[in-house]
C-alpha cells in the first residue's frame, strides 16, 4: 500500500484520534505536519502557486462539557489565525453539529442554500468561528441527495444528520462535495466513522495532480 498515514492521538491505539491518509505523490508534497492532540492534527502541502494548510478535526459531542468544547475550538482558531496568511486553508472532519438553514442571522457567507438540521450548541460554536476566520462550509453550497449528505445514522437506523464538514478560505476551489457509504482509496483521506465525505479540490500540485479530501 502505497500510503502515508498521519495520526494524532494514543499511539498505542490508532483507532483513537484523527488520521489523514495521503498517497504516494501527494505525500511528496507535504512540507510539514503536525500531531496537536487526539481530536486535532494539521498538515501543510506546497502546490504550484503557494501552500495549502489542512486542519483535520474531531469535535467534542454535543453532550461534552462546555470546557472541554472551549478547548478545542480555542486550540483549532488558535492553528487558522497562525497559519501563513497566503495558504489555502481547509478545516475538515466530523464537528458533531449540523449548519442549519438560517442564513439571515449573519451567516449567509458561512452557510449556502442547501444547508440542514436543527442547529445545537456545537453549530453556533462551529459557525462563530467561521465568521470570525472568514472560512465557509462547502458542502453546504451543493445540492445533493439526502444519501449524499448526510454522514451520521443513529443505531436504531432512522435518524440521519450531516457532521461532518468542510470548510475553506476559498469555495473556489472545490468542484464538489458528497458523502459516500464507503472508503476508496484518495489523495487524502479523513477516516470517518460510519461513513466518509469526499471533497475534489482545483488545487494543483507541484506534478499537476488534484488533492481529494474524503
Amino acid at each position: 500500500m502505497n500510503h502515508t498515514v498521519i495520526h494524532s492521538g494514543e499511539e498505542q491505539a490508532l483507532s483513537r484520534g484523527v488520521v489523514l491518509v495521503l498517497d504516494k505523490r501527494l505525500s511528496r508534497s507535504l512540507v510539514l505536519r503536525q500531531a496537536v492532540s487526539s481530536r486535532i492534527l494539521t498538515a501543510r502541502f506546497l502546490h504550484k502557486h503557494d501552500h495549502l494548510t489542512v486542519v483535520v478535526v474531531y469535535s467534542p459531542t454535543e453532550d461534552s462539557s462546555a470546557s472541554s468544547k472551549d478547548k478545542f475550538y480555542t486550540t483549532v482558531e488558535s492553528l487558522i489565525t497562525s497559519r501563513p496568511l497566503h495558504d489555502h486553508l481547509v478545516v475538515l472532519g466530523d464537528f458533531n453539529a449540523v449548519t442549519g438553514t438560517n442564513r439571515a442571522a449573519g451567516f449567509e457567507c458561512i452557510v449556502g442554500n442547501f444547508g440542514c438540521g436543527r442547529p445545537n450548541d456545537n453549530s453556533l460554536r462551529m459557525l462563530t468561528m467561521c465568521s470570525a476566520a472568514k472560512l465557509t462550509i462547502v458542502g453546504s453550497w451543493f445540492q445533493r441527495r439526502d444519501i449524499h449528505r448526510h454522514s451520521w445514522l443513529s443505531s436504531h437506523g432512522y435518524t440521519m444528520k450531516e457532521l461532518d464538514h468542510t470548510l475553506t478560505n476559498d469555495s473556489s476551489l472545490f468542484k464538489s462535495c458528497r458523502v459516500f457509504r464507503g472508503a476508496e482509496s484518495t489523495a487524502v483521506t479523513v477516516l470517518s466513522f460510519q461513513r466518509c465525505a469526499i471533497c475534489i479540490l482545483r488545487v494543483p500540485l507541484k506534478r499537476g495532480s488534484k488533492i481529494v479530501l474524503m
